[in-house]
């Protein structure tokens, strides 16, 4: 007989070998309320059921465990969701939502909007959680149209507003304070005239988000992966998120698992390679070297930093014509001409490397090396240079590696940590990859 005792036992069976094996433990395991399951067990049930190789385990999973476990709850998907504690494992609740969806029709899937708060085409911000957060996410990327089908468009038109609104309103939700100091004053209700506070029924949803709410960093990253089921044709649109993405990634509240999927949105909204570096470029700056507080309103740079500037710009280009050159040497096997460009090239960045060193620092401008700051900088270029769409190094890539990478590597004085470490060595790892001289100056052994 199946008891608590014997259920342990049970869920070990759940990574058996053996396919048949797998398949008979779902099937004893679906004979329990899913209130006889510790949280663990009901996250671990549905992680190895959803992910099973085996499909007639996965479809028993799909078809009969998890909609018993639903109707448990009625068919409520909020209290299925907060019994599960989805925010623990919101990609496993996404996974299972978008298969209950396969399994609805299409009128049902749009009643289920208004229950989880789903109204013209936004959850306000009271409601606003994790459970309600992975279900609109999940319903927005199930019923987005395609070229191949466009049946349940009608649904998304519901599930979504236009991405500038969208925008505006991630941004309210993570930066309230901003939000309550755009709200204006409220007049006094006139005599005869309603209060602007009183609505009437069906205008709830329709009110400005005036609660206090707390921005939560995983309800912030469903809100961003919702961003990506645009696309992305309303240029006015796709510059409102290009500015949310660079406004969060310079917020000191913004953890490295929101830096993930930023600096992945930011790859996906910005096409051109080179302005795509050069936005990454300025973030990191701006993290690192943040502009500090000056007694003159209005600051003139020094006409010697200028040329100062203007001298390591004209540097990089040079070293990079090179490095075209060397390539077209090293095809064409010109051994004499492939000597020269190593000599020059090796003259211009040891001329680099020495204004680098020398040259003041932008009045204005401290040099930030916590721990914290240059995780986030390194783990955003880690995420722009591991899509693969960088194939070679450019006056950018040049100028972080010398200003940025190389002098994060010889830290001495502070400890940055291991983890600082291995993130700028995977960064001048990618470099290295891209450019073989660089790798035969630091790695060669």
């Amino acid at each position: 007989a199946v008891n608590k005792m014997t259920l342990a036992s049970i869920l070990t069976r759940m990574k058996d070998i053996k396919d048949a094996v797998r398949k008979e433990a779902y099937v004893v395991i679906s004979r329990f309320l899913i209130r006889q399951f510790t949280i663990k067990q009901r996250q671990l049930i549905l992680e190895c059921g959803l992910g099973d190789r085996s499909d007639i385990s996965q479809n028993f999973v799909i078809e009969v465990l998890v909609p018993k476990w639903l109707k448990y709850f009625n068919n409520n998907y909020y209290e299925f969701l907060e019994c599960i504690h989805v925010e623990k494992i919101p990609e496993t609740g996404l996974k299972l939502l978008k298969a209950l969806f396969t399994r609805q029709h299409g009128v049902i899937l749009e009643s289920n909007l208004k229950d989880m708060w789903i109204v013209n085409q936004k959850i306000v911000y009271e409601k606003l959680n994790v459970a309600t957060a992975v279900f609109w996410r999940a319903m927005a990327e199930f019923v987005r149209p395609t070229d191949e089908d466009d049946k349940l468009e009608h649904i998304f038109e519901q599930v979504l507003p236009d991405l500038t609104p969208f925008c505006k309103y991630i941004r309210e939700y993570y930066f309230p304070e901003e939000a309550s100091d755009e709200l204006p004053e409220e007049k006094e209700p006139q005599n005869g005239e309603d209060s602007p506070n009183t609505s009437r029924p069906g205008e709830e949803t329709q009110q400005k988000n005036t609660t206090t709410h707390v921005p939560d960093e995983t309800v912030l990253i469903q809100l961003l992966e919702m961003c990506k089921v645009y696309d992305l044709s309303d240029e006015m649109g796709r510059s409102s998120l290009q500015q949310l993405c660079v406004d969060l990634l310079q917020s000191d509240r913004v953890t490295l698992q929101s830096v993930v999927v930023l600096a992945s949105l930011l790859d996906h909204i910005i096409p051109d390679v080179n302005t795509k570096l050069n936005v990454m470029a300025e973030i990191i700056t701006d993290l690192r070297e943040p502009l500090q507080a000056l007694d003159s309103s209005v600051y003139v740079p020094n006409l010697l930093l200028l040329e100062a500037e203007e001298k390591k710009k004209e540097l990089m280009e040079k070293i990079t014509e090179l490095t075209t050159e060397m390539e077209i040497a090293e095809e064409l096997g010109d051994c004499e001409r492939i000597e020269e460009i190593k000599v020059a090239n090796a003259s211009l960045k040891k001329e680099l490397t020495i204004m680098n060193t020398v040259s003041p620092n932008e009045p204005g401008r401290m040099v930030n090396n916590d721990p914290d700051t240059l995780k986030k900088c390194l783990t955003i270029v880690v995420e722009i240079i591991k899509t693969g769409k960088i194939t070679k190094m450019d006056p950018t890539l040049y100028s972080l590696n010398e200003n940025f990478i190389i002098p994060t590597l010889n830290l001495k004085d502070e400890e940055p940590g291991q983890i600082v470490t291995n993130l700028t060595l995977r960064v001048l790892s990618s470099f290295c990859v891209l450019d073989a001289e660089l790798a035969k100056e630091y790695f060669f052994f």
